[in-house]
């Protein structure tokens, strides 16, 4: 059943909204001029901030949340393998200091850089268990069914770990820089909110236009890669998906080529599945199905 996120819909577009009025404004330039751009700003390996981002950073209260809730929330932030792992999918969704630090491309790589090399299938597993624990009749089993929007936020975040893990640590093939760093510090940054998708937020209208659409082949690419997510039972994507990668073939044209989703894990994947404009609602169907 499609959940509603419109609060917590409305957090992550003013979050990042935030973070790209912080950016120092672009000029207009060439193509060639914005990789070239792109190359002096952005390193290909960062320091890593210290202390390091960590999901959940804002949180006044539990009030909101049973006993029982609350404790297993309590856990779940300061546990050992959230630490470890430095999971993408949740310091996008929930940590302010990450979105803070994208002022500053050094810190931002290395973010990715620890982020990327604590990929593993024990932190797949970990944030899958997470999810059974948060969802139990004894923690938060209450909270879900109300849709609370805390604990929905973090379970959201957790099943769509492993296709951000993915997506968070793909490189140019033209600079070897993060795709996602390059979106940050790019003329058109509105690429960020691509990365959104699995966690349930639409393109907002004001990105779908010609002239603030991200046509670059990062974009493209993440947008071949995202339908593999099906294995990841990522309902907030197939629910944003085909309105996103329509603006986008609409705005930039052509096709988006299949792309495996790159795992450390040695389980089944789901396929990737290419779609030309033509074809997105055939993948739309192919994707709810893999959730349903």
């Amino acid at each position: 059943m499609a959940r509603r996120f419109g609060r917590l819909n409305l957090l992550l577009v003013l979050a990042l909204l935030a973070a790209l009025a912080a950016l120092p404004p672009a000029a207009a330039a060439t193509a060639s001029d914005a990789s070239a751009n792109l190359t002096a700003t952005v390193p290909e390996v960062g320091v890593a901030p210290n202390p390091f981002p960590a999901p959940f950073d804002t949180i006044l209260s539990y009030a909101n949340l049973t006993t029982a809730c609350a404790i297993a929330f309590q856990s779940f932030i300061g546990s050992t393998s959230l630490s470890g792992c430095k999971p993408f999918s949740l310091l996008l969704s929930s940590s302010t200091s990450f979105y803070a630090l994208q002022t500053n491309a050094s810190l931002l790589v290395g973010t990715l850089d620890k982020s990327c090399s604590a990929r593993s299938d024990a932190c797949q597993y970990a944030m899958a268990k997470w999810v059974e624990t948060l969802s139990a009749t004894n923690a938060c089993a209450v909270e879900i069914e109300q849709e609370n929007a805390l604990v929905m936020q973090a379970i959201t975040a957790l099943q769509a770990y492993p296709i951000l893990s993915t997506a968070a640590c793909q490189r140019d093939s033209s600079t070897s820089l993060y795709c996602y760093a390059e979106a940050a510090f790019s003329p058109s940054p509105s690429a960020l909110y691509f990365y959104l998708l699995p966690l349930g937020t639409p393109l907002p209208k004001s990105s779908t236009s010609a002239s603030h659409m991200s046509c670059s082949s990062c974009t493209r690419s993440l947008l071949s890669l995202y339908p593999s997510a099906g294995v990841s039972e990522n309902a907030a994507l197939a629910r944003t998906y085909v309105n996103a990668s329509s603006a986008f073939l609409d705005a930039c044209g052509g096709e988006l080529t299949p792309v495996a989703e790159s795992s450390t894990t040695s389980g089944a994947r789901g396929t990737a599945i290419g779609m030309s404009h033509s074809g997105l609602l055939g993948g739309a169907l192919l994707l709810a199905l893999a959730v349903s």
